[in-house]
């Protein structure tokens, strides 16, 4: 070893030749220190290091040289806690070439006899390239975690189980950390789970990757989804499942709206012809009951006369409100309107009906509130079948608010809330359709809310409403300001 004993005593020569052969064949840097000298360097510390071993064993020789400064402290440490026979885990650190280049490496080391003193064996192992394919790695995870994370795309993945390993957004807008490590479907309305399931069971077989609509649910609040379902291999082997969705909640409500249009505009047509039918033999058969009843002397005629008084004036209701429900006068008697005017107006109407049902009435108001341009009748109209619908809903009393508030886009929104029953989820999607009605029977005749969406969407409106069964009801109504408008209004709005 260029004129160096053996690292170890002549008493273990056939060791200490078995060290050297091992020693100058490692992979790894081999050096021994003693008292802070250099005594042995490996053939691999003369390559990376670039000291020749005559550098290395020259008496000044600064062994710190070879390591970083900002490693110096700790180096010194872990040398005096191995001269007090302490052991020192290997850690990492980093070496200093000859020509000022720094390498990531680890070092592990250990207290061993040399020439009858003690030393430290030291086995340094370069791990620079492994640290850059580690940091190329992490740049490429996070360049494909920033793409998916700003993806138009819901991006999720799942395991065998059925668990989540990764989502890049929510719908609802929370912590994806928090879906992490569970179940898909716990995320899915229970109608989408046969399907869901299916999906990731083909895909798990290999099987074509499959498109299918799926309906998220957090909450209560729902979203629609076009999600494509397909494997993601290993080689021949299929260890995830990957679900691209793309949020198709908008367009799935716009084409419902234009159906629910389309199916209202039909009922409408039809109800406009039944009530004309219906209404001319109708008034005559009112005409004769009455005339009747004023002539008739028997008890028992005259109640049963006035029995069917109630009926024809029940009938009468349902004719005046299918005529009404047909109407197609979009722009008849519009007027500016305060929009305060037309809720103080409407609840004045029902404050009596409101006390004595023990609902207290709370207003909210947002001021200044632009004015409408719109028919104050009709819009007292829809209001009128809100509040009662809210009153029906609290038979036993409760509170119902009124709020307003200048929306987005040009817009009033009244929102009406109870503190009723509520609407099971399975009946909201009828609620304004004619003659559907959770009241018992006799009690309403399913024509105020489908004549309430006329009149709104014939103001450029809308009218939606949100609840749960047992959690009460919200109705919230937009209507547009009237052109010009500029939100300043007066003191009541």
């Amino acid at each position: 070893m260029s004129g160096r004993k053996n690292p170890l005593s002549a008493a273990q020569a056939p060791a200490a030749d078995t060290f050297k052969i091992l020693a100058e064949e490692s992979p790894n840097v081999i050096f021994i220190n003693k008292m802070g000298s250099v005594v042995y360097a490996n053939k691999k510390a003369v390559d990376l290091m670039g000291y020749s071993r005559e550098e290395f064993y020259a008496p000044d020789f600064d062994f710190m040289s070879l390591v970083a400064p900002e490693f110096h402290a700790r180096t010194r440490r872990n040398l005096k806690m191995h001269m007090r026979g302490r052991e020192v885990p290997p850690f990492e650190y980093a070496i200093m070439t000859k020509d000022g280049r720094k390498i990531e490496a680890i070092i592990a080391t250990k207290l061993v006899a040399y020439e009858g003193g003690a030393a430290i064996l030291g086995v340094v192992t370069d791990v620079s390239r492994l640290k850059r394919a580690e940091a190329q790695l992490r740049r490429s995870e996070e360049r494909w975690r920033s793409l998916l994370e700003q993806s138009v795309s819901h991006i999720t993945i799942v395991g065998p189980d059925e668990r989540i390993e990764f989502m890049n957004r929510r719908p609802s807008g929370r912590d994806v950390r928090e879906a992490v490590g569970r179940p898909i479907c716990e995320f899915m309305a229970p109608e989408s789970h046969p399907a869901l399931r299916a999906a990731i069971r083909r895909a798990f077989m290999g099987r074509e990757p499959s498109t299918l609509e799926l309906i998220a649910e957090v909450k209560g609040r729902r979203w629609w989804f076009q999600t494509h379902v397909g494997p993601i291999c290993d080689g021949d082997s299929v260890h995830s499942v990957v679900l691209s969705s793309v949020d198709i909640t908008d367009a799935k409500k716009a084409e419902d709206g234009l159906r629910q249009a389309q199916k209202l505009a039909s009922l409408g047509r039809l109800s406009a012809g039944l009530a004309h039918e219906i209404n001319n033999p109708l008034s005559a058969l009112s005409g004769e009951v009455q005339m009747v009843l004023e002539r008739a002397r028997d008890p028992k005629l005259a109640a049963s006369l006035r029995f069917m008084g109630r009926v024809s004036s029940r009938i009468e209701n349902i004719v005046k409100g299918l005529l009404e429900f047909s109407r197609q006068d979009p722009a008849a008697d519009r007027q500016p309107v305060r929009i305060h005017d037309v809720l103080e107006r409407t609840l004045k109407l029902v404050e009596r009906r409101m006390r004595l049902a023990g609902i207290r009435v709370v207003q909210r108001y947002g001021r200044p509130m632009p004015l409408l341009h719109a028919n104050r009748g009709q819009l007292e109209q829809v209001f009128m079948n809100v509040i009662l619908n809210s009153r029906d809903a609290m038979p036993g009393g409760g509170v119902l608010t009124v709020s307003t508030r200048k929306a987005p886009g040009g817009f009033v929104e009244v929102a009406v809330s109870d503190t009723g029953a509520g609407i099971a989820r399975e009946h909201l999607d009828h609620v304004f359709e004619p003659f559907f009605s959770t009241k018992d029977p006799g009690r309403g005749t399913g024509l105020g809310l489908p004549i309430s969406h006329g009149i709104v969407s014939r103001h450029g409106g809308t009218i939606r409403i949100s609840s749960e069964a047992g959690r009460g009801a919200r109705v919230f109504v937009r209507l547009p300001v009237a052109h010009g408008g500029n939100g300043k209004g007066n003191g009541k709005g």
